[in-house]
């Protein structure tokens, strides 16, 4: 193997390290996210799971944070009858933690929004926990 091949084995290698690393660290903070929301399961969780499934899909097409975030101020602002996103500041809270997640590495593009991307995974996985007893039909 050539020596720059090397370098960019060894770059990938130190990249997946250092998301490694912060995977604790996401957890963390989105159970911090839900427990900052009180104990009520309707107020804790207040959108769907085919929302945050939706979302989560969007943050797999895209490498754009920014775009995410948009995305969460639409679903915010989409809703006049249902005010799940805005319920308690829901979607406002979230966009401001995906900044966050975003922020909290030096490294490039790549490894934002993979970090965004795990946060938003782990967001869907808190979420179901949360609020288990949705009805079929509201579970996607």
């Amino acid at each position: 193997m050539n020596t720059a091949n090397s370098d960019i084995l060894e770059s990938i290698t130190s990249l997946q390290t250092l998301i490694e690393t912060k995977k604790d660290g996401l957890v963390e903070r989105v159970k911090g996210f839900f427990d900052d929301r009180g104990t009520d399961p309707n107020v804790v969780v207040p959108v769907k799971n085919t929302q945050l499934q939706n979302l989560l899909q969007l943050a797999l097409q895209t490498t754009s944070v920014k775009e995410i975030q948009l995305f969460i101020r639409y679903q915010c602002g989409r809703e006049k009858n249902n005010k799940n996103w805005r319920e308690k500041d829901f979607g406002l809270n979230l966009e401001k933690q995906v900044g966050e997640v975003a922020k909290e590495t030096m490294e490039g593009k790549d490894v934002k929004i993979e970090l965004v991307r795990l946060f938003l995974g782990y967001l869907v996985w808190e979420a179901r926990y949360r609020k288990p007893d949705q009805k079929k039909s509201e579970r996607g």
